[in-house]
């Protein structure tokens, strides 16, 4: 759908580029009801030679994604002024805090700029009066160290104080173990405020990374007590 290179990629490293002569891409309301103006986030919806027509056998998924030649991609991306698209986060990685918007990729890229980090990722926390607060998964070279406290400074330096993750967790290896470069999300993936299952794949997933004492998570706000979180791992 883009191609990225020479001048526009040494001026917006961080974009995908526009898109190629032969398709198109637009920012759309995440509900699909209207194209947002420049600047503004919303869904990236793609059209072009590329894009399939549906899924096989599959009406349901088909008539959710594609639109009128055009595939709803999930991601949350802008487009500035000259038509270059900048992906903030897919949109079921977004954490939610009291009703503001916590792009991960914004978030982190934040902890990449220390020298002590090699890797780093975000992830939801339930929470008892904001719905959810954000938590960093980091990963430090060896022979370094940093401190939760040194990493949300850190954060909190570069970006708006309700972004900084409201604490870190340290595993022994590097969070994004798939080819692609993305986090794995069934190790990662937030879990539901309503599901106990989801609270248990969080606690013995981040376990199985190296975080030995996962009872760090828990705060009194969050919903269940320290023992039934703590019981997440059995």
């Amino acid at each position: 759908m883009t191609s990225h290179s020479a001048e526009g990629y040494v001026n917006r490293p961080d974009s995908c580029s526009p898109p190629v002569a032969v398709s198109d891409i637009k920012i759309v309301s995440t509900d699909g009801s209207r194209k947002l103006p420049v600047g503004e986030v919303g869904e990236l919806w793609a059209s072009g030679p590329q894009v399939i027509t549906g899924y096989w056998n599959s009406p349901e998924a088909s008539a959710e994604t594609f639109r009128n030649g055009w595939i709803r991609t999930g991601d949350l991306a802008r487009l500035d002024e000259e038509g270059f698209c900048f992906v903030v986060d897919r949109a079921k990685d977004i954490v939610i805090r009291g009703g503001e918007n916590i792009y991960s990729t914004e978030v982190e890229n934040a902890p990449y700029e220390h020298p002590a980090v090699t890797d780093a990722a975000l992830i939801g926390v339930p929470h008892r009066t904001l719905g959810e607060v954000s938590a960093a998964v980091v990963h430090l070279a060896p022979g370094t160290s940093a401190s939760e406290d040194e990493l949300k400074a850190w954060v909190r330096a570069r970006l708006a104080i309700f972004k900084t993750p409201t604490s870190a967790l340290f595993p022994k290896r590097p969070c994004r173990a798939m080819p692609t470069g993305k986090s794995p999300s069934p190790r990662l993936n937030r879990y539901s405020v309503t599901k106990q299952r989801d609270r248990s794949i969080l606690a013995r997933e981040t376990c199985a990374m190296g975080q030995t004492n996962i009872a760090t998570l828990w705060t009194p706000e969050m919903i269940g007590s320290r023992s039934e979180f703590q019981s997440c791992m059995t």
